[in-house]
């Protein structure tokens, strides 16, 4: 399992939506299952779980009709599956499950057999979990890249903001 973990709206799924593509393009592995845990969110209750992702899962791989009538048989089919097939399991936003991020990584971890898990989160991967923390750019190059931003969207100011102004924007975006 591969987890890449930072602030929001750094570009965690987008990596992992390009790690999914080449590895398909490059047929590293036979088919990517999808699953956000932002989409299991209702207004009161987080409710993505481990057998959400189970569900998902044995629906990418048309396995469905054995969760829903046994869900014990249907894992076990799911483990059989994902122990001789080379399934990437994409597991976004992690950090939105109703279960806590590590307990699932414990239950999906020994489903995997051949296939690989690559998740992402805000939270930091701890454990049986190849990290990749995304930790924005440095002092310098955060600067450069605002001040270019600011040049190719148009943006004028009635006061130029200094170095420290800069500074402030970056602590709070990353």
């Amino acid at each position: 399992m591969v987890g890449i973990d930072g602030i929001g709206g750094i570009g965690k799924s987008a990596l992992a939506f390009e790690v999914a593509d080449t590895c398909l393009e490059r047929q590293l592995c036979d088919q990517v299952v999808f699953f956000n845990a932002r989409t299991y969110l209702s207004n009161l209750v987080p409710t993505a779980t481990y057998e959400n992702i189970i569900n998902v899962i044995a629906r990418e791989l048309d396995l469905s009709e054995i969760v829903y009538s046994n869900p014990l048989e249907g894992e076990q089919r799911i483990r059989t599956v994902l122990q001789q097939k080379r399934v990437l399991l994409l597991l976004d936003n992690l950090e939105t499950a109703s279960e806590p991020q590590a307990r699932l990584l414990e239950r999906v971890a020994p489903l995997l057999g051949l296939s690989r898990a690559l998740l992402t989160s805000r939270q930091r991967f701890w454990g049986d979990v190849y990290p990749i923390n995304l930790q924005g750019l440095s002092g310098k190059s955060a600067h450069q890249f605002i001040e270019q931003e600011v040049r190719d969207k148009g943006i004028a100011f009635s006061i130029k903001p200094d170095s420290t102004d800069l500074e402030q924007i970056v602590e709070a975006t990353g």
